[in-house]
């Protein structure tokens, strides 16, 4: 996910600003006397020093960081736990003295500040510096030993000369020796950012933690002055203050690791001479000594010529060092500024190489690696898990208004994916429609994937408006769990097992199961099988009559597919549609039974003349109605085989024109040829009365689930009348689908249905077969005759119907 670097506060930072201040504001109030119990004055600096651990916590805990990083940043989250025990050890020692409130510190109090100190210590001596050179260690070293010496003369001066003053207010030396430590911390701190340089560590972020320790170290100073008042502490302003800073330190840290995650040309390259004042140091020690010289000498009359003399010098020496350091400055900026152009032209070109162009999201390549990084150690495989996400109608979208619009819905998508899942979470656009997601941290909660990813599903099911067309998006899931000793390669592969999977089942998205791979290897052999059967001729097909109610007479046939593989034998039509719909094989092999349905009923009209079904009925897929050249296809079908268009009905079903767009126009323009267009399995759908009015429809097939429960009472007789009242109101003809007995075809013909299709009256046949019911119903016993199909039918098992 790409982050941007910014300096604005994270909201932790400002919830301790405003403890802080509360904090401030008490001990301004109640400084001149109690204004209330002493607990109360702690409730906010104690706020501070929650915030700041939980802001520590989720750094280490949820912040991806490199190595080095997270050894200090957990270093220093040990540190701040430690302080935070002291700081509650503090409050028991300041409220519960056997006298009163009480400056004194116990032992158990201050030994968690001084392990506190020593950890930070520790973590600030383990961060790794810059490469330098000989010459540059020994300019660190004499810039060091100037500012450690100034601070430990001011140390002696102001804290160790008269240190009886603390001791006397804390009951110890103790808490005098953390004072000092915490002071030393803040300018060992800024030392190893201004000479030294560090990496991996945010140079920001360490400057802020280095203001924690000396506001810490200050304010704790001024411990004396609160002992003539016992009812405050000191620590009502130190702790605030520290705390403070080391959140806004922790979430400097945390977005600059977002930013550097991404490595995005838009993450904020390190400015020029920002962190250059801190060279100054060294001359401001100098200066403060030359004060303090000044001080200590009043009154020394004899003495005072040679020091005023001694402090020109040194003084003039540091203007002219000064000068030159300004002009190195200006310098030393030139060549920064060259420097970040040519990182930022650097940035831009690895952000191309790693980067899809038009969304911005991770390509390919970038998603490999973070993936191959996240599986380096087998036993921390078990906590990814990767979603693969195809958008099911981005190709009628890219056909129907073109490939800007397409385009601009490719971006929406991806804004819309990036904004459903974790920061810590990688995004990725594979090409064309496909997006893949690779979920970290999910060890600690297994179903976090499965929630971002129906995240991600309702929010591309939200209309979209691009260009003057409001668009919503479908899209297929795949979701693969990791597993320890995983590899990427076979990761990918599960998601994409998961995700065909998906496009079958229900609810959009599938988890991955070792039993869908005994199906994806099925399915690739079917589609092996279809490819070469098209090509063989294996396939074949078979017409089901379309009765008149009550006569039986045939008034149409719809035409179904079925295929007989020379190794498998005869494959149902519910195995080999669905793989034939997911490889798109199913448009040569829809075109081809629609160009032999046509072929068929031509020549039985030219056989049969008036005895001949007046019908054909071809079931077309919703892949099929996508295709730019389906409206063509079907008017070559009609011209090579002489069949007028009347003739010719094309089956849909709710789910295929539900969404509008380029199938509805398809079927607009096959009306306008002149072909009949039908709704099958009317009610399975999405069942909307308003597609009857939206969509160019002639005939309303209704579902079989419905007849079956025509002859008796209850919901669907109500529904099966119900139809039949809505398609007469809007002159629509009916066929009653899946009628297996007598006692059905009486009750449809009594709600005024006057076509049937079923079992009762035939099962599917081959051309041949029919031809011979053709026969018999040019005889008056036509009817005996498709009565006695149909009980041969009720003599075999029935087959599902589907169709090409």
């Amino acid at each position: 996910m790409r982050v941007r670097l910014t300096e604005q506060p994270g909201r932790l930072t400002r919830a301790a600003l405003l403890c802080a201040l509360l904090s401030f504001g008490y001990l301004v109030l109640a400084w001149n006397g109690p204004i209330a119990p002493p607990i109360v004055g702690w409730i906010p600096p104690l706020a501070v020093v929650l915030i700041g651990v939980v802001a520590t916590g989720r750094l280490v805990v949820a912040t991806p960081l490199p190595d080095a990083s997270r050894r200090f940043w957990r270093m220093i989250a040990a540190a701040v736990g430690l302080i935070a025990v002291g700081a509650v050890s503090q409050l028991v020692d300041a409220v519960g003295h056997p006298g009163g409130p009480s400056q004194v510190m116990t032992l158990r109090t201050t030994s968690c500040f001084l392990a506190g100190l020593g950890l930070i210590l520790v973590a600030l001596l383990m961060v790794p510096v810059n490469r330098m050179t000989r010459t540059a260690w020994v300019t660190f070293a004499l810039d060091a030993g100037t500012v450690l010496a100034g601070s430990a003369l001011f140390t002696w001066y102001f804290a160790l000369r008269s240190a009886g003053g603390f001791v006397a207010a804390t009951g110890s030396t103790l808490p005098l020796v953390g004072t000092v430590a915490a002071g030393f911390l803040g300018v060992l701190a800024l030392l190893k950012i201004s000479f030294a340089g560090v990496r991996q560590v945010d140079a920001g972020a360490l400057q802020l933690l280095a203001l924690a320790a000396l506001t810490s170290a200050s304010t704790a100073g001024l411990t004396p002055l609160f002992a003539v008042r016992p009812y405050v502490n000191s620590s009502l302003l130190s702790f605030p203050l520290a705390y403070l800073f080391l959140t806004a330190a922790v979430e400097r840290q945390r977005r600059a690791a977002l930013a550097a995650l991404d490595a995005s040309p838009v993450a904020a390259e390190p400015r020029p001479g920002r962190f250059r004042w801190l060279y100054l140091l060294p001359y401001v020690a100098i200066a403060l000594t030359d004060v303090l010289l000044l001080h200590t000498v009043q009154g020394h009359r004899d003495e005072q010529p040679v020091i005023l003399g001694a402090v020109l010098v040194t003084a003039l020496v540091a203007a002219r060092q000064l000068v030159s350091f300004r002009e190195n400055g200006r310098l030393v900026d030139q060549l920064d500024q060259t420097v970040a152009e040519l990182r930022t032209s650097e940035n831009r070109l690895t952000f191309q190489a790693s980067h899809d162009g038009l969304t911005g999201l991770a390509n390919r390549v970038l998603l490999a690696e973070r993936i191959d990084a996240a599986l380096t150690s087998p036993a921390a495989a078990d906590d990814v898990a990767m979603a693969l996400i195809d958008l099911d109608d981005f190709k009628s979208v890219n056909d129907r208004l073109g490939h800007i619009v397409g385009d601009q819905l490719l971006v929406a998508a991806a804004a819309r994916i990036r904004e459903a899942v974790g920061e810590g979470d990688t995004v990725a656009r594979l090409g064309g429609d496909e997006f893949a997601v690779l979920f970290r941290g999910v060890r600690t909660d297994p179903e976090r994937p499965a929630a971002r990813v129906g995240q991600i599903l309702a929010a591309l099911a939200e209309p979209l408006r691009i260009d003057g067309h409001e668009l919503r998006i479908r899209a297929s899931v795949g979701l693969a769990d990791g597993w320890v000793a995983a590899d990427s390669n076979e990761l990918i592969r599960r998601a994409d097992v998961a995700m065909y999977a998906a496009k079958t089942g229900a609810g959009g998205w599938a988890r991955f199961v070792p039993a869908m791979d005994a199906s994806a290897v099925e399915a690739a052999r079917l589609a092996a099988g279809l490819r070469d059967g098209l090509g063989r001729g294996d396939f074949r097909v078979v017409y089901q009559p379309i009765v008149t109610l009550p006569e039986q007479r045939i008034a149409g046939v719809e035409a179904l597919v079925r295929w007989h593989d020379p190794e498998r034998g005869l494959i149902p039509p519910d195995r080999f549609i669905p793989v034939a719909e997911r490889s798109g094989l199913i448009v040569p092999l829809g075109r081809w039974v629609l160009r032999e349905a046509c072929g068929q009923a031509a020549a039985w009209s030219a056989v049969y003349g008036g005895a001949a079904p007046s019908r054909v009925c071809v079931n077309v897929s919703p892949r099929q109605l996508d295709e730019p050249d389906f409206v063509d296809d079907v008017a070559a079908a009609l011209a090579d085989s002489g069949l007028p268009a009347e003739y010719l009905v094309v089956e849909v079903t709710e789910t295929a024109v539900f969404g509008g767009g380029r199938a509805v126009e398809a079927l607009h323009a096959l009306r306008a040829l002149g072909v009949r267009v039908a709704l099958d399995d009317f009610g399975t759908g999405h069942s909307s009365l308003g597609l009857l009015l939206t969509c160019p429809v002639d005939i309303l097939k209704v579902d079989k689930s419905f007849v079956d429960g025509v002859t008796e009472p209850g919901d669907r007789a109500v529904i099966v009348e119900f139809l039949c009242q809505v398609a007469r109101g809007l002159e629509l003809d009916t066929v009653a689908e899946g009628v297996e007995d007598a006692a059905q075809a009486a009750r449809l013909h009594e709600l005024g249905y006057r076509k049937g299709q079923g079992y009762l009256f035939a099962r599917p046949l081959p051309a041949a077969e029919l031809a011979d019911l053709l026969l018999a119903a040019l005889a008056p016993a036509a009817p005996q005759a498709l009565s006695a199909a149909g009980a041969a039918a009720g003599t075999a098992a029935p087959q599902p119907a589907l169709s090409a």
